[in-house]
């Protein structure tokens, strides 16, 4: 194997790893923002139904209303 062959044979390798790198990047990056999204719609929801929940509670018990 000659300098060419082993010059192609890195070449190569150096091109599979940075392909492989940025898929594993990628499927990082695709993971952890797909997780953070549905937390961050979790955490919206959560909060939207216990501002309800408080609405509701507090008119209840004002006196105000009665």
């Amino acid at each position: 194997m000659g300098l060419r062959g082993s010059l192609g044979l890195i070449i190569s390798f150096a091109l599979t790893g940075a392909e492989f790198g940025a898929l594993i990047t990628w499927d990082f990056v695709v993971s952890f923002m797909g997780s953070n999204i549905l937390r961050g719609w979790l955490n919206l929801i959560k909060h939207v139904f216990r501002e309800v929940d408080y609405d509701s509670r507090s008119k209840k018990n004002s006196p105000v209303l009665h």
